[in-house]
């Protein structure tokens, strides 16, 4: 019943766009000022966090495709944006930034700066990626269509389509072919 009457009514009027069928099991924590659309069957299990680090008069988008699942304790971190495709399947803590959270130079964390819109970088997932239980997925990364990203893995630069990608940082271990088999 809190699904039905709590859950699902926030969320569609908090969001820019919430589609036909959401599941979502309870309201994820939301943070900052934000443009957050959520495709058709779409799948929020447990809690997830989205936080929005606006600055310099913008607003940060995450955008999440039809079909996807979101696993309990993601984060997704957006300055600019995030972009999530269709049947995606994202399994528990999984981390997305699209920023470093703080400046990298130690001189301006200490006098309280903020990071700029200019060091933050589009983070783009495809369609039909699956990422694996605590992964996290950095700044400027580019996922593509079909691709595998391992458990626990850290990935800090593109990943091709019908790629497995595992490690720290994450490393190609094969090729899928088209059928999605190695």
């Amino acid at each position: 019943m809190r699904k039905l009457f709590w859950v699902e009514p926030v969320l569609r009027s908090i969001c820019e766009h919430v589609g036909t069928g959401l599941r979502a099991e309870r309201l994820p924590y939301i943070r900052g000022r934000f443009r957050l659309f959520i495709g058709n069957q779409v799948n929020l299990s447990g809690r997830s966090s989205f936080f929005f680090m606006s600055m310099d008069n913008c607003d940060a988008e995450i955008h999440v495709g039809d079909h996807t699942f979101i696993g309990d304790g993601c984060t997704f971190s957006a300055a600019r944006r995030i972009t999530i495709g269709c049947h995606c399947l994202i399994a528990a803590c999984v981390r997305v930034h699209d920023n470093d959270g703080h400046p990298i130079d130690a001189e301006r964390r200490r006098k309280g700066e903020r990071i700029t819109l200019d060091e933050s970088k589009e983070v783009v997932l495809g369609n039909n990626v699956w990422i694996g239980a605590g992964a996290v997925i950095l700044k400027g990364v580019a996922i593509g269509d079909n691709a595998v990203i391992g458990a626990g893995s850290v990935v800090v630069r593109d990943v091709a389509a019908n790629t497995v990608v595992a490690g720290n940082p994450a490393r190609v271990l094969k090729s899928l072919n088209t059928d999605g088999l190695a």
